[in-house]
């Protein structure tokens, strides 16, 4: 039976991955445990492929930075979550249980404010995908607290691998 290491991410109320509330992480604060683990062979399961997510008004660093180091030093990852398959295989099965009837993709709309899961996952699905403009991206958007509007994001958007269907500023309802 094989062994796995398993790194999840949960936003605390100090922020950061798991223990410095006074200043922003990084994967070398984990590297000695990294290479504990690796130096074992173990797998590490990263449930959010997530680099950095917001809390409150700032970027903490995810999950990903982790799985992401951790690969980087040889150790075998797998990932789950967007941009990965199964969890739009696993939500369309969600909606089609709550509903009682198959969910027809073409009516899915996947709304995320990361370029790199969010709506790369969608794409790779063949769903239709929003981009929230005040999230991860805001400061490249140019929606910051003095740039109170969204812009041209043409621009942006041409240099990034995958593109939205569409771009919100913000998601309010």
């Amino acid at each position: 039976m094989n062994e796995f290491a398993l790194i999840v991410w949960r936003e605390s109320r100090l922020g950061g991955l798991f223990r410095v509330a006074h200043r922003s992480e990084t994967p070398d604060d984990y590297r000695p445990e990294l290479e504990r683990l690796a130096a074992r062979g173990l797998t590490m399961i990263c449930a959010n492929p997530d680099l950095v997510v917001e809390s409150g008004n700032r970027l903490i660093p995810c999950a990903g930075l982790l799985a992401a180091a951790y690969a980087e030093i040889g150790g075998p990852v797998v990932y789950a979550g967007k941009p990965h398959r199964p969890v739009y295989e696993a939500a369309l099965a969600k909606g089609a249980a709550l509903t009682g009837a198959a969910v027809d993709p073409a009516r899915v709309l996947a709304i995320g404010d990361a370029i790199r899961t969010d709506i790369a996952g969608a794409r790779g699905f063949g769903l239709a995908s929003l981009l929230v403009a005040r999230g991860i991206h805001a400061e490249e958007l140019g929606v910051t607290a003095a740039h109170h509007r969204l812009g041209d994001v043409a621009e942006w958007l041409g240099r990034q691998a995958v593109h939205p269907d569409g771009v919100i500023e913000r998601l309010v309802w």
